[in-house]
């Protein structure tokens, strides 16, 4: 009988890790990227398809990626599978990368809320990432709007 407990033990272990981890693994499967603007009216594009990729746009007119990085590479810090709320993250000072030296804090948005659309409607914010530190470079963008995978 007691290697029945301990195996009824064991597996409830394993249960409650899981149910424990599901919510982290979840919102990492859920995670779409984020998008920004710069002062020079740049669309910045942080890839949530696994990549790792970081994209600039020079304006909504065009159509084309003109610069690509491996965030990975040039932002170490920024979290696989993309940040959770409370996370910090900085990019080092990267010569010509847009987020060179700014340090980022994880929040809920005020006015971001990427649901409140057909057939859903709901009000929930959004998650922004808001710079916090570094944010005084012409290319760097103040806010980062997380993008989501479904509502």
């Amino acid at each position: 009988m007691r290697i029945g407990n301990q195996t009824l033990r064991h597996t409830l272990g394993i249960i409650a890790i899981t149910l424990c981890a599901a919510p982290a693994m979840g919102s990492a499967l859920n995670y779409a990227g984020a998008h920004g603007k710069n002062p020079l009216g740049e669309i910045l594009h942080i890839d949530g398809g696994g990549t790792g990729m970081f994209y600039v746009q020079r304006n909504k007119r065009d159509k084309e990626w003109n610069e690509r990085y491996d965030l990975r590479a040039v932002c170490p810090q920024f979290p696989v599978g993309g940040p959770l709320m409370g996370d910090t993250f900085s990019c080092p000072s990267t010569p010509n990368f847009p987020l060179a030296g700014a340090t980022y804090k994880v929040k809920a948005s005020k006015r971001w809320r990427p649901c409140k659309v057909e057939p859903y409607f709901d009000t929930s914010p959004g998650t922004a990432y808001v710079c916090v530190k570094g944010c005084d470079g012409h290319r760097i963008a103040r806010i980062f709007h997380q993008d989501v995978a479904k509502c």
